[in-house]
């Protein structure tokens, strides 16, 4: 049980997400359906929230010095994603999270949509589909890597 409570948890953080959390999942013998639905629930669980307030926490962020740099660096990632939505639109953000690789991913495209003023409403269908993309290229990627060690 403790193998599927990690998962989750590991499906929940940024830059890890439901990448990190299925090659943990499928490296520790864990069922791949289950692994797969427990990485995609905790992956979208904090998605509408960080949609939601983002904007409002960088922008308080933004008013303390040690932040500043911090929230420079975010809006200047957000702004150099966005352009990939501004041009495509919500097909552009499904492409962003669908990708596996790092600076991609759900959390990515959160926050570039709450930079763009998407409401989770519009962004969270393009978002779990990237999601679920992102996950089946990593699971088997890593079934086949852990087949042939095994």
């Amino acid at each position: 049980m403790n193998k599927i409570l990690y998962t989750f948890l590991i499906s929940m953080l940024p830059v890890l997400e439901i990448r990190g959390s299925l090659i943990y999942a499928l490296a520790n013998n864990v069922n791949p359906a289950i692994a797969f639905a427990v990485s995609f629930i905790g992956n979208l669980l904090p998605i509408p929230f960080l949609i939601i307030l983002t904007e409002k926490i960088l922008k308080w962020l933004d008013t303390m010095k040690t932040f500043k740099p911090f929230v420079d660096w975010i809006n200047k990632k957000a702004d150099e994603k966005s352009k990939t939505i501004d041009k495509y639109g919500r097909l552009g953000l499904f492409i962003l999270v669908a990708i596996p690789l790092p600076g991609t991913g759900a959390w990515t495209g959160a926050l570039v949509a709450s930079f763009l003023g998407l409401t989770p409403k519009k962004s969270m269908l393009p978002i779990a589909c990237g999601v679920i993309s992102a996950g089946i290229i990593v699971m088997l990627s890593t079934m086949g890597v852990l087949g042939v060690i095994k």
